[in-house]
């Protein structure tokens, strides 16, 4: 009879504990996995007040700055502008620039991005409007990247550095030269085009 009544008591806790199992997986996982997956792209906690609401959690875009450099060579030579050839996928030309770290804002985000890419110092022409944003979710082949674009001028002796295998400078005729040719990395030609059409005018 001892055995019988350990071994009942045992069945019990059994049942309870898969019990408990069950219920806060159906009513603990869904905030869960949101807070999840803020964390995993951007290492924030969101939490849905709602512990019945049926959707899985949010898939945010990843925030990234970019930025045209105008670098003037001085001595009657005009200005330049960097474009680097990428170390890492995807490849191809591309202006410099990089993901939006937590923590500071686009300005001094793509300070950031140009030292350690290009090895300048810029100064943003307009640091509260970008000269361009650019959204389609197909822009990026590694996913869903946002872009806020700026114009900047630069100084410094360039480098190529941190993402970046090459560095090099181009006269606007020069990268205009370069279209059609599928050389540039995500829609940087884009960019570029729209760049060279409203600065310079070709």
């Amino acid at each position: 009879m001892q055995f019988e009544h350990w071994f009942l008591l045992f069945v019990l806790f059994f049942i309870f504990f898969i019990a408990k199992s069950i219920f806060q997986k159906k009513y603990v996982t869904k905030e869960e996995k949101i807070m999840t997956n803020n964390q995993k792209i951007f290492g924030t906690q969101k939490v849905t007040t709602n512990a019945n609401e049926k959707r899985e959690g949010y898939r945010n875009p990843f925030p990234a700055t970019d930025f045209i450099v105008e670098y003037d060579m001085g001595q009657g030579a005009g200005v330049k502008i960097p474009l680097i050839e990428r170390l890492n996928f995807p490849y191809g030309l591309a202006i410099p620039g990089g993901f939006h770290e937590r923590g500071i804002s686009g300005l001094e985000n793509a300070c950031k991005e140009a030292s350690e890419e290009i090895n300048l110092e810029i100064i943003i022409t307009d640091p509260d409007r970008p000269f361009l944003y650019m959204t389609d979710p197909n822009r990026d082949p590694r996913g869903h990247v946002i872009s806020a674009v700026y114009l900047a001028t630069g100084t410094g002796v360039l480098r190529a550095g941190d993402d970046a295998a090459a560095v090099s400078l181009y006269s606007p005729q020069e990268i205009k030269g370069l279209f059609g040719q599928d050389k540039f990395a995500f829609d940087h030609e884009k960019i570029l085009t729209r760049y060279l059409s409203e600065r310079w005018g070709i």
